[in-house]
């Protein structure tokens, strides 16, 4: 068992559950050790380089580097990351990561840290739980808790999807559930081309493609809005889109963004399907237009009414949209639930789940309602 709990080898899911009790995420972390052997300097990785030293030597690196927007990640700003969000930014995280504009400052922001392993999961673990036993001393604690409970469950979700790859590690060229391997897709290039470059003529996809491309980051539910549009508007397949997001997402974990492009573009098969409205998205998300007009200057001076109404209307200086969403949507809607309602398609879902599911134990504690982003999450 590692630092995430995460284990590696044949039936390493079953082998986690049994050894929840040694969850080692909830140990104090390893003291530093008092002596570090020096690394061997005949070997080229051991030896510091630049971005340019290697790409003149590695043509894979010719084109890599990250924009000036991009979040540094090393051990000094994960810690100050860990230190700003527990202290303040954390109060608004149950309401403020659904937001484009506000999950910047109320989402963690820890994500590309444990992705380039700057700060263990022990270690996050470990400051959480000190920091909610701190304010459950305070006099007002009912806000703070549910913050902070709701980011503690996130990071248990993310260990469950990261063992997944685990268990299934053809995860990046296969669906998880064998039903959904052989659908239809149109996979144009032209439409990957415009949907990267952020210029499909939809306001919202186009400011978070933008945005991911310049600061690699984007929040959970923008995430999944643009993914959703890519599947079932553009009919992309998750494989299509895989890379050039891998590509461009700081925080790229393989176990976590697999599974959730599978979600996403709805072949799963056992969690409910979703398709995102980017107009909806842009009324609920950005209701004042922050976000679009920061991304997309072309729309700067039009009005929030405008905006929303670009899908079905030319704005001179802007692309116009590429398809008809709601029909393309509906064409591969169909698609998806004839296999989900086949005998075969309810079969291999129903081993799926139980393959690939979560394993937890449900509580028998009446629960409340779930948050409607967190139900995401849940397979």
């Amino acid at each position: 068992v590692n630092a995430s709990s995460v284990l590696r080898g044949g039936n390493a899911d079953l082998r986690r559950v049994k050894l929840r009790q040694k969850d080692y995420r909830l140990q104090d972390p390893l003291p530093i050790p008092l002596h570090f052997p020096k690394p061997r300097q005949d070997n080229i990785f051991n030896r510091v380089s630049s971005w340019k030293e290697l790409a003149s030597r590695f043509s894979k690196f010719a084109r890599s580097g990250f924009p000036v927007a991009t979040q540094k990640v090393n051990e000094s700003n994960a810690w100050k990351t860990v230190e700003s969000f527990l202290e303040d930014r954390a109060l608004g995280y149950s309401g403020g990561i659904s937001s484009p504009n506000l999950a910047f400052t109320h989402g963690s922001r820890l994500s590309p840290h444990l992705a380039w392993g700057t700060i263990s999961l022990r270690s996050v673990f470990n400051a959480l739980d000190n920091r909610i036993s701190e304010i459950k001393k305070s006099e007002t604690p009912t806000g703070w808790l549910r913050s902070l409970r709701a980011f503690q469950s996130r990071l248990y979700w993310r260990d469950h999807f990261i063992q997944r790859l685990e268990a299934f590690p053809k995860l990046e060229v296969r669906t998880l559930n064998p039903a959904f391997d052989e659908i239809e897709y149109e996979e144009s290039d032209e439409m990957l081309e415009a949907w990267v470059k952020g210029e499909t003529g939809f306001p919202m996809v186009d400011a978070c493609m933008r945005c991911l491309a310049e600061t690699g980051f984007l929040n959970f539910r923008m995430r999944a809005m643009v993914v959703s549009f890519a599947c079932f508007g553009l009919h992309l397949s998750w494989k299509k889109i895989h890379q050039p997001l891998a590509n461009m997402f700081l925080d790229y974990e393989p176990g976590i963004h697999l599974s959730q492009l599978q979600m996403q573009a709805g072949v799963i098969g056992f969690n409910t399907l979703r398709v995102y409205s980017p107009t909806k998205q842009f009324m609920d998300q950005d209701p004042n237009g922050f976000f679009v007009k920061n991304w997309v200057p072309e729309l700067a001076d039009h009005t929030v009414t405008e905006i929303a109404k670009s899908e079905n209307m030319k704005i001179k200086g802007y692309a116009s949209s590429i398809v008809s969403l709601s029909e393309r949507s509906k064409q591969m809607k169909d698609r998806i639930y004839s296999i989900r309602k086949s005998a075969g398609g309810k079969m291999a879902t129903q081993k799926t789940l139980k393959d690939h599911g979560s394993k937890k134990t449900p509580s028998r504690k009446k629960r409340k309602k779930d948050d409607g982003q967190l139900l995401l999450f849940k397979s």
